[in-house]
């Protein structure tokens, strides 16, 4: 059955925030909102319920327990004490907290992305381990894995220096959709500065 139930979601926010000089969780998509807010209200808005933020844990403590309040209200909360062990330890340690053998893998610093994306990668969700959302002929995020590439990343995450080295060993099928936000990523004050806007 394609529905809520059976996706689930971790949203990564388990690195350093280096470039940006500022956790990027904790941008604000607007006033109210912070950027991992937005992600996982996003998810949550289509009915996904078992939602995971992976999160630097620098990050959930001082200026910053108001936020992870908010966002605790929204998602399960696994804190990763290394960020800089690398993205794939965030996705293993989100992974440990799911029950769901279909998975997205959603980046914090890819806010932009909205519910018709996800869809669609919903409605193409066929026998491929690996569903990736594509504007204009180039790959995007969020990426669905499903159950082989979550029984892998468990047993031997740290086996692959990347996701991409991860995914290539699966079967895969690309979604093209209308957003370029599945491209966008603010990584930078620059890119802050440049990409606040639904592109």
């Amino acid at each position: 059955m394609r529905n809520g139930a059976t996706y689930s979601a971790i949203v990564l926010a388990g690195g350093a925030s280096r470039r940006m000089g500022y956790p990027k969780p904790w941008l604000r998509w607007d006033e109210a909102t912070t950027y991992a807010e937005r992600i996982l209200g996003t998810y949550r808005a289509l009915g996904l319920h078992e939602l995971v933020l992976v999160l630097n844990a620098e990050f959930a403590r001082g200026p910053w327990l108001d936020a992870l309040a908010r966002a605790s209200s929204m998602a399960s909360l696994v804190l990763n004490p290394d960020p800089d062990a690398g993205r794939m330890r965030s996705i293993f340690l989100g992974m440990r907290a799911i029950t769901s053998d279909k998975v997205f893998l959603h980046n914090v610093d890819c806010p932009f992305v909205g519910p018709e994306v996800i869809q669609a990668l919903m409605r193409n969700d066929g026998d491929e381990q690996v569903i990736i959302p594509a504007n204009q002929g180039k790959g995007g995020h969020p990426v669905l894995v499903k159950a082989a590439v979550k029984r892998e990343v468990l047993a031997a995450y740290d086996r692959h220096a990347t996701l991409k080295d991860l995914l290539g060993g699966y079967t895969r099928k690309y979604v093209e959709v209308s957003s370029p936000s599945v491209l966008v990523n603010i990584n930078t004050p620059a890119d802050l500065q440049h990409g606040h806007g639904h592109p």
